[in-house]
Order: C-alpha cells, then sequence, then structure tokens
C-alpha cells in the first residue's frame, strides 16, 4: 500500500492526465514576467492568472507572491492543488492549530501538494516568498477556525 503522500500524488498526477485528455489545449500559450498582471491575493499579497480561470472549471495556473512575515492561517481549498515554491523559503504545516513550531521550512525549488479540503497554514518567515500553484477549478479557500496550540 502506498503512504498517503505518494497515493496524494499519485491521485493529482491521473487526475491531471485526465483533465489534460479531456481538456484539449487550443491554443500554444507563451507567457514572460513582463506580462504578468498582479491583483491583490485573498491572504495578502499579489496573485497573477498564467493560465485558465480559478473561478471557472479546467485547469489554472496561478502565480502568488508573498512578502516577508505574512503568517497565512489555518484554511482549505476546494480542489487538489500542485505548489511550487518559485523563490524564497516558505513554512507550511497541516492542521487547524496554526502552531508555528509545527512549520517546516520549504525551500525555492520544492513542491508540495495539497490534496482537496487539507487544511494547513503557512508564513514567510523574513522574507518574500514567490509560489507557483496548479490546479483544476473552480477552485475556493475556506478559512478554519484555530485551536489553542
Amino acid at each position: 500500500m502506498l503512504p498517503k503522500t505518494h497515493l496524494a500524488v499519485a491521485l493529482m498526477i491521473a487526475t491531471a492526465a485526465r483533465v489534460s485528455a479531456q481538456t484539449p489545449m487550443a491554443d500554444h500559450v507563451v507567457v514572460t514576467p513582463d506580462q504578468l498582471h498582479w491583483t491583490p491575493y485573498y491572504a495578502g499579497g499579489e496573485q497573477a492568472i498564467l493560465l485558465g480561470d480559478p473561478g471557472r472549471p479546467g485547469p489554472y495556473v496561478l502565480r502568488v507572491r508573498f512578502p516577508a512575515g505574512l503568517h497565512i492561517p489555518p484554511h482549505y481549498h476546494l480542489d487538489n492543488r500542485i505548489v511550487q515554491v518559485l523563490s524564497g523559503t516558505m513554512y507550511f504545516a497541516l492542521g487547524e492549530s496554526g502552531d508555528t513550531t509545527k512549520m517546516r521550512a520549504i525551500p525555492a525549488g520544492s513542491m508540495w501538494t495539497e490534496p482537496a479540503r487539507m487544511i494547513h497554514y503557512a508564513w514567510t518567515g523574513n522574507g518574500e516568498v514567490v509560489l507557483q500553484v496548479v490546479g483544476t477549478g473552480p477552485t475556493g479557500t475556506t478559512s478554519v477556525a484555530q485551536t489553542k496550540p
């Protein structure tokens, strides 16, 4: 039997393959950094949509830029996501507590998966963090009340 993390990755890859097979690419798309249109992100910082529409059915790609010192309280998303750290170090943990002692440093060049409805929280530490998020919409974010650590 596969560990939960391997199972989650396998499920996400299978889902992405199914979506790709069902949703043919209409056009070749190239997005360069100077073409990014940054807008406020719900948790703080900014986001730029590189591909798709997170609010509609289908694949999407977001670039998210968080300032230093940003705490993102416990929450979950409606869709499976793959997150890549493009720059900086994100501190990340699972659960509702918001306990910073449980956070793991995830440096640039790393990735993680977020299965749908998996409660998590994060912090940017002392530096800006840029993430790339790949998912299949429609997505959404639900805040979760923190429990006492």
